[in-house]
């Protein structure tokens, strides 16, 4: 099993770094052809009068900037240099510069006290079991169908049920950073279990949202169209996606409910003011 992990990093980065020298490779220069002058007549080469002789200015010389040397991107000196230890053959010196690269990827660790992930893990695990019932309620919402009188008010209780675990989430909203703290070393082996609890904990945000009222309805209006923002350090193609999934998610359940009167100026400008 190492030397299978040992080898996909390898396999993934030489196949990374081909295609970015195709791209990044210079153009071939054409060769340079000398321009055929073509042969001029006797008449031709006869000096025209002098008054028809107009002397031509010669251009002052515009002195030029000084060329200023562009530094490259240190990610792109670190595929260089990566791509030299696969062709050395050199096991330490490839696994040294893959290090270095996995340090860049790498988000910053945040303090437990700081750190939203830890309150929505641990929310998640609180979450209650659904019943059969609230099961269908919820897929029937979750797929855009109307709910009958009976389906929400077993959603309504449902929700009561986990008071506790919004709680936690919107908790978790106020902290100023997210990392689940993914082992980003194991490469294709990276488990992501929080991927679908996140998925999971929008989903009730969302409904409180739709069945709450006042304060509670915008305040969780406004956490679902955060949500995406958990996963925006992750250095993976899946979390990016999820990503994109939630904040869809969230924006289109604010076009299809989007009541002027509840989510008033403040919020709106809330909304406007984010990068998403």
């Amino acid at each position: 099993m190492k030397e299978v992990r040992w080898l996909i990093p390898l396999l993934l980065g030489a196949i990374l770094l081909a295609g970015a020298f195709l791209i990044l490779r210079k153009k071939p220069v054409p060769d340079k052809v000398t321009p055929v002058i073509p042969r001029q007549t006797k008449t031709e080469l006869q000096t025209p009068p002098p008054e028809e002789i107009v002397e031509e200015s010669t251009p002052e010389k515009t002195a030029l900037p000084p060329k200023v040397e562009k530094k490259r991107p240190v990610e792109e000196e670190i595929f260089d240099r990566l791509l030299a230890a696969i062709q050395s053959w050199d096991k330490d010196r490839i696994r040294k510069v893959l290090d270095e690269l996995l340090a860049i990827i790498t988000p910053e660790p945040i303090p437990d006290d700081q750190n939203a992930a830890i309150l929505y893990m641990e929310a998640f695990d609180k979450l209650s079991v659904l019943s059969d019932g609230e099961e269908a309620a919820i897929f029937s919402f979750n797929t855009g169908e109307s709910l009958s009188e009976e389906q929400k008010e077993l959603l309504r209780r449902y929700l009561e049920k986990n008071r506790t675990v919004i709680e936690m989430i919107e908790e978790g909203d106020q902290r100023p950073g997210c990392n689940f703290k993914v082992e980003w070393s194991d490469g294709y082996f990276t488990q992501l279990p929080h991927i679908s609890r996140m998925i999971n904990l929008q989903g009730l945000v969302l409904l409180r949202s739709k069945l709450g009222e006042g304060e509670d309805a915008l305040r969780s209006a406004e956490i679902a169209a955060r949500f995406g923002d958990s996963l925006a350090s992750e250095p993976i193609i899946v979390s990016q996606l999820i990503q994109n999934t939630l904040i869809t998610k969230s924006h289109n359940f604010l076009q299809e409910n989007w009541n002027p009167e509840e989510y008033g100026p403040a919020f709106t400008n809330s909304l406007q003011s984010r990068d998403f």
